[in-house]
């Protein structure tokens, strides 16, 4: 059922950026009131996440990576319970 189940990336820019800086990345990603939802699949959550290299463990630079996601606590969530039906 991963294929048919849709998720929500809630992007935004990275809050370690300038306000200007910040400003640039909600331009670029055509963001309203500071933030951007794109929907996948389950089953495409990882290479998603891997795309925008928001996959990445650890402290990255902002400049680096430009975003982030806003709803990371349950993108988390749903990437765990995904690992835990595959053992």
């Amino acid at each position: 059922m991963a294929w048919h189940t849709p998720v929500e990336l809630i992007l935004e820019p990275n809050t370690g950026l300038s306000a200007s800086k910040r400003k640039v990345v909600e331009l670029d990603y055509a963001m309203t009131n500071g933030q951007v939802t794109l929907e996948t699949r389950q089953a495409m959550l990882y290479y998603v996440l891997q795309r925008l290299g928001l996959s990445r463990d650890g402290e990255v630079r902002p400049e680096a990576q430009q975003i982030q996601l806003k709803n990371a606590s349950e993108v988390k969530a749903i990437l765990e319970g995904l690992a835990k039906s595959y053992d």
